[in-house]
């Protein structure tokens, strides 16, 4: 032993010499208060720090598989828009060129024959 320890336990002995009145348990629970405390305080804040830090880890893989989850829906809403897309050009394609109304056959606004209007009987090419 050190003589840094021989003055602690000669301190600690002189102390419970002063304490002469009191009981043995009490003195053996402060004794062993003095001395077990501080490994019994540590071992519990680094039992919590391990807590934490399980719980810092689970937070970041719940992240990761948010992110994951994220970019998939991301990837799945790129595909609806681009169909979406696709499908108004059709449609403005479609407007643009409509072979569809007799109306627009007949002044002419899109390419194709000419079409018979159900009210008028035939029609030149003209549109007439």
């Amino acid at each position: 032993m050190s003589p840094d320890h021989i003055s602690i336990i000669s301190s600690i002995l002189s102390l419970l010499n002063k304490m002469g009145g009191w009981s043995v348990g009490l003195v053996a629970s402060i004794t062993l208060i003095v001395m077990i405390g501080p490994w019994l305080l540590s071992l519990h804040l680094a039992f919590s720090e391990r807590q934490r830090f399980e719980a810092v880890v689970r937070m970041y893989e719940n992240n990761v598989d948010l992110l994951k989850t994220t970019q998939n829906l991301a990837q799945d809403l790129k595909e609806i828009i681009i169909t979406n897309i696709q499908g108004m050009t059709k449609i403005m394609h479609e407007m643009e060129t409509n072979q569809y109304c007799p109306m627009m056959r007949l002044e002419k606004r899109a390419p194709g024959p000419v079409a018979h209007h159900p009210m008028s009987g035939p029609v030149s090419e003209d549109g007439r």
